[in-house]
C-alpha cells in the first residue's frame, strides 16, 4: 500500500526528530546523528536495558524512511507548503 506524499513528508519529520537532525540535513549528518544513537544504545552494549532495544528499533525505521528517495510529489507539496506558510 502506498502513502500519500503528505503522509510521507510526517514520517520524514518525525524520522527527523527520533536523530535529531534538522529539516535540511544532509547524509552525512543524518548518518552521523544514527551513528551515536547506535554506539549509545544498541542492545548489545546495554543487554539488560529494554528502551535501549526500543530507542535502536525508532532509529532504524527512522533512517530508512530518510534514505527513501522523494518522490516528485513529495518535492512539489514540500515547496507548496513552503510558499504557503512564509
Amino acid at each position: 500500500m502506498e502513502t500519500n506524499p503528505g503522509e510521507m513528508i510526517l514520517k520524514r519529520r518525525e524520522a527527523r526528530n527520533v536523530l535529531g537532525v534538522r529539516e535540511y540535513s544532509g547524509e552525512r549528518e543524518i548518518r552521523k546523528a544514527y551513528r551515536e544513537i547506535v554506539l549509545n544504545y544498541h542492545p548489545d552494549t546495554n543487554p539488560s536495558d529494554p528502551e535501549a532495544r526500543n530507542k535502536m528499533i525508532e532509529a532504524n525505521k527512522a533512517r530508512h524512511i530518510l534514505k527513501k528517495p522523494k518522490s516528485e510529489d513529495e518535492k512539489h507539496l514540500e515547496q507548496y507548503f513552503e510558499n504557503f506558510f512564509i
